[in-house]
């Protein structure tokens, strides 16, 4: 089966829907376009150049080849890191514990320290039925004939 020979047209819609690197284009097409392109450079420098402006437009970082400030002081840290674990001396978010069993026991024997301290806290003395009592009476409960408790208020 033989292609079609490449026409300007066809040579229009790659650029249009590749863009204005060769690379990206259809590899069986390729060598056809830039021939092409090559021999009417004239022709198809308006699509060639609104192709490479839409590539520039859509380009996450300037095709200029220059580096920005960012991207050395990110070039440096990635260096100076790199080099620092090298040497052993990078302190990891984990601080070297690597077992998470030891967190969990961790975790563990802080909440027993929180019960006892809330336990000392009201002096040693529990007065939790007393104070079930004295809600009782503040709030009255029994005051609509026991229907509350019976379930029958709801």
């Amino acid at each position: 089966m033989s292609e079609a020979p490449m026409t300007l047209e066809r040579v229009k819609a790659i650029l249009h829907a590749y863009g204005s690197e060769p690379r990206r284009w259809p590899a069986g097409e390729r060598a056809g376009a830039l021939a092409l392109l090559e021999r009417h450079r004239t022709a198809l420098e308006a699509d060639l150049a609104e192709a490479a402006r839409i590539d520039q437009a859509l380009s996450p970082t300037p095709n200029d080849g220059a580096d920005t400030a960012l991207e050395r002081a990110e070039k440096a840290a990635i260096d100076s890191f790199a080099s620092a674990q090298a040497k052993g001396t990078v302190v990891h978010g984990n601080f070297g514990v690597r077992r998470t069993w030891v967190r969990a026991c961790a975790a563990l024997a802080a909440c027993a320290v929180l019960g006892v301290v809330i336990g000392y806290a009201d002096g040693g003395q529990m007065h939790a039925l007393e104070d079930i009592a004295s809600l009782d009476a503040a709030f009255d409960f029994t005051r609509d004939g026991g229907a509350w408790a019976s379930g029958g208020g709801q």
